[in-house]
């Protein structure tokens, strides 16, 4: 496994999303706008996560669940670092609230790449 490739792809994949999430929404209100808020950045970081996801694992030799659990998991942690530091000691947040209220966004990084391992490995034993 390259592991360079996974980590500058795992960046990409949290990145780009998040920078276009912080453009477009850069205080989060405190009422029910904050799901709307949620439910499309979440539906931007699904998106195109799994576009690189696909890109990425299409590329191997022999797609497993296993190697979707790797990459969800590094991207995953990717994603928490990153945004951890930002909004912690840029946004000066409390780190709980960001913990219980951004992060679990990022459990589509696992979710989509051990997937995909999953769906790859079925349709593999199927051929």
């Amino acid at each position: 496994m390259n592991w360079i490739k996974l980590i500058f792809t795992g960046l990409l994949a949290w990145g780009i999303p998040f920078v276009l999430t912080e453009l477009l929404f850069p205080e989060i209100p405190e009422s029910y706008a904050f799901i709307l808020i949620l439910l499309a950045a979440a539906i931007a970081l699904a998106s195109f996560s799994s576009n690189v996801s696909i890109g990425y694992l299409r590329k191997r030799f022999k797609i497993t669940v296993g190697i979707g659990f790797i990459i969800g998991t590094t991207w995953f942690f990717i994603a928490l670092l990153g945004s951890g530091v930002y909004h912690t000691i840029i946004k000066e947040e409390n780190l709980i609230d960001f913990i219980i209220q951004k992060a679990p966004v990022y459990l589509l990084y696992f979710i989509i790449s051990a997937f995909h391992g999953y769906c790859e490995e079925r349709r593999g034993r199927r051929r």
